[in-house]
């Protein structure tokens, strides 16, 4: 992502530039995944957008095998972290520091906390046994990828909401602020996703949740427009538009797919060209 400008990472061009990669996707393995196990995970939520979140990694890909200063493994097509660096790929700790891959696939205890047993037990659901652990046999194991990297969307979501008010805690696992927040949640982290959410939190409460991801969309574009004070003028990684225009791009490229297979895109949010330039400028802006 670096290497991207206010062009290319406008979601709609983001979107067509991975256009090919996910269409084989989806007429492949990971596609016959994503159509059995989202609606277990994720109720109501067009498996599509899985898809599109997949398009910035690859099935082999462990960050730490290509940047040397990456300090943990990001695995595979969802890019689940997967321990340490000096630990192999996965980390068989599910109590280790970015361990979330064996945090959702080694058995629990009886010791463990009840969320993870929930975790554990939605991804061995989705899988039908428990994900492969041994070093590097993730790579050629999709159904393993998807069944963990759907369930690790729905831990980053818990981060998050473990943050909220209550008023504006998804209530459906179906919504796009659910889907979008669990995106965000991943690329940002909670902690910022947190910061650049605060001073949003008392007018996005008054929004339906259905309409809540567009509307902060256009609360942080009219602070930009308007130069107001804050985290949603603030530029790059660090800023409200990035971390919007991040989870934009994975849902446009699952939305793309739709349109171009000619499927339904009734569960997908409705760009707003205008909109979306005044965030991707901001979000590339450095």
């Amino acid at each position: 992502m670096g290497n991207r400008d206010n062009f290319s990472g406008l979601p709609r061009n983001y979107a067509k530039g991975k256009e090919k990669r996910l269409i084989e996707r989806w007429n492949g393995e990971l596609g016959e995944c994503l159509r059995r196990m989202a609606p277990i995970a994720w109720p109501g939520v067009d498996p599509l957008v899985f898809l599109g979140f997949t398009g910035f990694a690859k099935q082999s890909e462990n960050t730490t095998e290509a940047v040397d200063a990456q300090s943990f493994h990001e695995i595979g097509l969802f890019q689940v972290e997967a321990g340490l660096r000096n630990f192999p790929a996965p980390n068989p700790d599910p109590n280790g520091k970015y361990s979330a891959w064996a945090y959702l696939s080694v058995p629990t205890k009886d010791s463990d906390g009840d969320r993870r047993k929930r975790l554990h037990a939605l991804t061995v659901q989705m899988l039908g046994k428990l994900p492969s652990m041994k070093p590097n046999e993730w790579k050629k194991l999709v159904p393993d990828q998807a069944a963990v990297g759907l369930a690790n969307l729905r831990r980053h979501l818990g981060n998050i909401e473990g943050k909220l008010p209550d008023d504006v805690k998804p209530k459906s696992l179906g919504s796009t602020w659910a889907v979008l927040l669990g995106f965000t949640a991943f690329s940002r982290g909670s902690g910022q996703l947190w910061k650049c959410l605060q001073p949003y939190v008392d007018k996005l409460a008054l929004v339906p949740e259905e309409q809540r991801w567009q509307a902060w969309e256009r609360m942080v574009a009219y602070d930009i427009e308007n130069k107001v004070k804050g985290i949603g003028i603030v530029p790059y990684k660090r800023g409200a538009a990035y971390a919007i225009i991040r989870s934009r791009q994975k849902h446009d490229s699952g939305r793309n797919v739709a349109e171009k297979l000619g499927l339904s895109t009734s569960w997908f949010l409705t760009p707003d060209p205008r909109i979306d330039q005044i965030l991707t400028d901001r979000a590339y802006t450095k």
